[in-house]
């Protein structure tokens, strides 16, 4: 068994999304590439594949009430530019994301 870093992007991060991932897959990272929350697994390439069920939620917004929390897979942090002008400063406000794999059903 030979073992490769796959990254993958969750594309809506409010929404639970499913991912396939070779099995096995260890959760390694989450951070901000090109302003996309993304994910690493070190994977099995050759490994059959699984469903991965992740979502990415703001600290202070709820987790929708059909879905089950496995775990907490890391947390990053995006800046937004909430202001900017030709003569004034650019104004930045960070959103801290929290990762988290659901449960299957």
């Amino acid at each position: 068994m030979s073992s490769t870093v796959y990254k993958y992007k969750l594309e809506q991060p409010f929404l639970a999304t499913d991912i396939e991932v070779p099995y096995p897959a260890t959760p390694l990272s989450v951070a901000i590439q090109d302003n996309d929350i993304c994910v690493w697994f070190l994977v099995d390439p050759e490994g059959h594949k699984i469903k991965v069920k992740l979502i990415a939620l703001p600290t202070g917004v709820g987790l929708p009430e059909a879905e089950e929390i496995r775990r907490c897979l890391g947390v990053c942090h995006l800046d937004k530019i909430i202001g900017e002008g030709v003569f004034t400063k650019i104004e930045k406000a960070v959103e801290v994301y929290h990762v988290f794999e659901l449960m299957q059903e």
